[in-house]
């Protein structure tokens, strides 16, 4: 899974109202590039939610990209600032963990980018 439970519920709604809108638009029969183009939302709306339901988009994988992760390090770096704010852990070993964190992220998008 790469899409974060929020998008997914996004994805599906809005592919659910384009299915709905491209079938609606479709019943009124209607110049040849009209029923192209309310083909082409219906096609959308089905990406979007059948990627929402299966919470994995294709897509985001081929280019290593993961709305998961980024709010999994968005989440760390932000409990780690919260933990220096506090005085639990020193300028330097925030620093240490940002790089960790950073250094963790490009890797994981090197990694999975290198794979075929």
């Amino acid at each position: 899974m790469n899409i974060t439970p929020t998008e997914r519920l996004g994805r599906i709604a809005v592919g659910l109202a384009a299915i709905i809108a491209g079938i609606v638009l479709l019943t009124s029969a209607g110049p040849a590039v009209a029923v192209v183009l309310e083909l082409l939302l219906v096609a959308a709306g089905l990406d979007l939610a059948v990627t929402g339901a299966l919470g994995h988009c294709p897509l985001y994988a081929s280019r290593a990209r993961s709305s998961r992760r980024r709010i999994a390090g968005a989440s760390r770096d932000r409990r780690h600032s919260q933990r220096l704010a506090r005085g639990e852990i020193s300028p330097e070993e925030y620093q240490r963990l940002r790089d960790l964190i950073s250094a963790d992220t490009h890797h994981a998008a090197a990694g999975a980018g290198s794979q075929q």
